[in-house]
């Protein structure tokens, strides 16, 4: 439940986890609970602060390229043999996913695009069959998810994914591998550029909050000081 909230955001980055409210919520001792924040912290989400507690973790610039050249690697090698493999039913699944992403981008779901964006990628991985790539690919998939909800805010990005995952699959249909690696190495690599532009301005945007702030403060301070 926590992995959950953490990864569609219900829970944002920064929020300090306590592990009493959560062992009174689901009935459970503290037992159970700390191991899940053991193991949500050995997959990236959460960070531990020895004295202070348990943190949702934030996403810098770091963790997105961290991240995407990682996902580059072990996508480019499934991408191939899905293409060279594919049947014409696992096609269909691919289309089904892809239309399920434009129906809900069409009514607003945009967290479900974020749910069907992952398993687009991972049905790919699971095409080309190779068992270890796509545990690898699912172990990392959590991270790409908590990264890409920063992609929500753009319509044009969303419309930029359904054309990108259809000339995917169109090439994947032809059989076509190296149209396929090109097709994927584009929206991987504009994903990340999208990503790394949306921290830059939640950074920006941060810095000019505060520096509002200060400048009402100081504002209230001189009129104070006047009265």
């Amino acid at each position: 439940m926590v992995k959950e909230q953490i990864l569609n955001q219900s829970i944002p980055p920064g929020t300090r986890i306590m592990e009493g409210d959560i062992s009174e919520e689901l009935g459970v001792s503290r037992t159970p609970v700390r191991e899940a924040m053991s193991q949500l912290e050995r997959d990236g989400l959460v960070r531990v602060e020895p004295r202070r507690g348990i943190f949702v973790k934030e996403v810098c610039e770091k963790d997105i390229i961290d991240v995407c050249e990682v996902r580059e690697v072990l996508e480019a090698l499934a991408i191939r043999t899905a293409a060279a493999l594919a049947s014409d039913e696992q096609v269909q699944e691919l289309r089904a996913i892809s239309q399920e992403y434009a129906d809900a981008y069409l009514y607003g779901e945009h967290s479900q695009c974020i749910t069907l964006d992952r398993k687009f990628h991972e049905t790919l991985a699971a095409i080309a069959g190779n068992g270890k790539l796509e545990e690898l690919i699912g172990e990392i998939s959590d991270l790409v998810q908590m990264t890409r909800l920063m992609d929500c805010r753009y319509a044009a990005n969303f419309e930029a994914t359904i054309a990108e995952h259809n000339e995917i699959i169109e090439a994947v249909a032809a059989h076509n591998v190296d149209a396929a690696a090109v097709a994927l190495e584009k929206h991987m690599r504009r994903v990340k550029g999208n990503l790394i532009s949306s921290i830059t301005r939640d950074k920006n945007s941060g810095r000019l909050e505060a520096a509002r702030t200060r400048a009402d403060n100081t504002v209230a301070r001189e009129e104070s000081s006047v009265s």
